[in-house]
């Protein structure tokens, strides 16, 4: 018998220890980690790469980019061409067919969402023009303020 009380008495001290030690952990002030954007999983970000699907292909048949983000409608037809306006702040996307020079980076950012609401970044759209701006390639990448100047709104 007194076997099995130090045993009960060695396990209610354990689960003791052990609730205390969840308590204190519990109790700690630790800041939540703020996440990135995942580009596979963000509306935003997927929204961006069907744009510049649409971007590339108006660029490989006319050899420069449209005026306006609205004149992809003729590339891939009415449908083809998704809302121009990010699907978290609803605001239209900034588009310069120039492009902005990136702080860092080798590439023009040519499309921005006009607010940084995706944990305090904005979603793009780079492009890096190769072999005399015959050969251009874009990919959708997340900007800090510090990376790129806000554009203006959509043209």
């Amino acid at each position: 018998m007194r076997k099995a009380l130090s045993n009960r008495t060695h396990r209610a001290v354990c689960l003791l220890l052990l609730a205390a030690s969840g308590a204190v952990a519990g109790c700690q002030n630790v800041e939540p980690k703020e996440t990135q954007p995942n580009p596979l999983a963000d509306p935003c970000a997927v929204r961006l790469h069907e744009i510049s699907g649409l971007l590339l292909l108006y660029h490989a048949r006319n050899g420069r980019f449209p005026d306006r983000l609205d004149e992809l409608s003729p590339v891939g037809g009415p449908d083809a061409v998704p809302p121009l306006v990010c699907p978290v702040s609803g605001l239209p996307y900034a588009y310069n067919p120039k492009g902005l020079a990136a702080a860092g980076k080798t590439g023009r950012v040519i499309v921005q969402d006009a607010e940084p609401v995706h944990s305090g970044l904005r979603w793009g759209i780079m492009t890096v023009e190769s072999g005399g701006r015959t050969q251009v390639t874009a990919q959708v990448v997340l900007l800090s303020s510090d990376v790129v100047p806000a554009a203006g709104p959509a043209q």
